[in-house]
């Protein structure tokens, strides 16, 4: 009885005490060990630690460094400088202090077996940091691929390739790293979650529903209920079903803490696909929450909004879009859109196209309405111009040529307001 009494007291002490009391310990432990032997790298790292999970960052990275003095080879002391600088968000020092660290890596004739933990560390690191500009994506796409020429089963640099490949919108390739990866550790379920995501990304909602349920079969407190059990043998049948059973997984994610800017932006699809719109414009901000230059999380909210009639929040995340993505086709088309329905303003609408046709010099889209903004003005001529024009280049389209005989028949009999005869067949954005 004693015993379970003093194990009661002991479960009921707060955590954050414990942790006090363990890092009190640590700092004095440390702190005697240094004063006997100052020639120890390992026990500046050490004590490093334990200043930096107390928030002195200064007084770790000072430790950290004199770990360096010590024993320059070790390249775990400069991961723990790289790392409380990142977080400091001193990125280029934190940058040359990986790239010194690189420096003491074996350049060729390593094998496989000799490769330590650190070293592929340290390429991650680097690589993270570096992908966290989006125009140096190819440069940490190439640390990657170094990584796993040095470890061809090291996962953690797969799954985060993935991540990048994502960024640069090459979706097939990140679904062949988060493959592989799998072949390497079955049992992950960050790697079938990312897996699904992928497929959702294009399309494949049933494979990417056995990729969610195969992550939730690793992590049994995730699984589904029995209850719910024929309702995911028949998916594939059920289109409405898949979609909440996506939606069910995704939100698990955001549960569970894994929640990133693609979560988000995915389910935000599946709200916009089962017309929830109010729904996915809380996950697209919260998209936006977590990378504030998301591409897709500003064209989608831009377009959300319009077909709201919100246009001048329209143009606040179209003016976002475009400032970080000068040549996104759909959202000048969008801006274009917005223009001529919410503002009226036919000139900065046309100027509009003309930037699309700069980028996409057959975009037929952004050609024809060009034509109609010719016609709004009642500029009848040059709009038969346009669109005999228009024409040569796509002599197949119907609505072009009936557009055109419209115009012609107003020329011929001298009519003016039916531009309503002219709507455009599929929305401009």
């Amino acid at each position: 009885m004693p015993n379970e009494s003093y194990s009661e007291c002991q479960m009921k002490i707060d955590p954050n005490v414990q942790k006090d009391y363990r890092m009190q310990s640590e700092h004095s432990l440390y702190s005697s060990a240094l004063a006997v032997n100052q020639r120890n790298g390992k026990l500046y790292n050490n004590m490093g630690k334990v200043l930096e999970s107390i928030d002195r960052f200064d007084e770790a990275l000072s430790h950290y460094r004199r770990a360096i003095e010590i024993e320059p080879e070790d390249v775990r002391s400069y991961l723990n400088v790289g790392r409380v600088l990142t977080n400091l968000r001193r990125y280029k020092e934190a940058e040359d202090i990986y790239r010194k660290a690189k420096t003491l890596f074996p350049e060729s004739g390593v094998q496989e077996v000799h490769v330590s933990p650190s070293h592929l560390q340290l390429f991650l690191s680097l690589a993270f940091l570096i992908s966290q500009n989006e125009s140096r994506l190819e440069e940490a796409d190439a640390l990657y691929r170094e990584a796993l020429t040095l470890r061809s089963d090291f996962t953690n640099a797969y799954l985060n390739r993935g991540d990048v490949l994502l960024k640069m919108n090459r979706s097939k390739e990140a679904e062949t790293m988060y493959q592989r990866a799998i072949q390497h550790d079955e049992e992950n379920p960050d790697l079938h979650f990312n897996l699904g995501i992928v497929l959702m990304d294009q399309g494949r909602n049933s494979e990417a529903l056995e990729e969610f349920n195969k992550a939730l079969d690793i992590e049994p407190d995730h699984e589904v209920p029995s209850s719910n059990t024929e309702v995911s043998k028949n998916i594939k049948c059920h289109k409405l079903l898949s979609y909440f059973e996506l939606f069910s997984r995704l939100e698990r994610i955001v549960d569970r803490g894994k929640e990133t800017e693609r979560v988000y932006i995915n389910l935000g699809l599946v709200a916009v696909e089962n017309r929830n719109f109010q729904s996915a414009e809380k996950w697209f901000r919260k998209a936006l929450m977590k990378n504030s230059s998301s591409r897709e999380a500003l064209f989608n909210l831009a377009l959300l909004v319009s077909e709201q009639s919100r246009g001048a929040e329209a143009l606040s995340f179209l003016d976002q879009l475009l400032q970080h993505y000068p040549g996104h086709i759909n959202g000048l088309l969008l801006l274009a859109d917005v223009n001529i329905n919410y503002l009226r303003n036919l000139d900065k609408a046309e100027e509009c196209y003309w930037k699309v046709l700069q980028f996409d010099p057959t975009n037929q889209k952004a050609h024809h309405n060009i034509c109609v903004v010719h016609f709004e003005r009642q500029d009848y001529e040059k709009a038969e111009q346009c669109f005999v024009q228009l024409l040569s280049i796509h002599p197949n389209v119907s609505y072009i040529r009936q557009h055109l005989d419209v115009v012609r028949n107003i020329l011929k009999q001298g009519q003016s307001n039916v531009f309503g005869h002219l709507a455009v067949p599929q929305s401009v954005s």
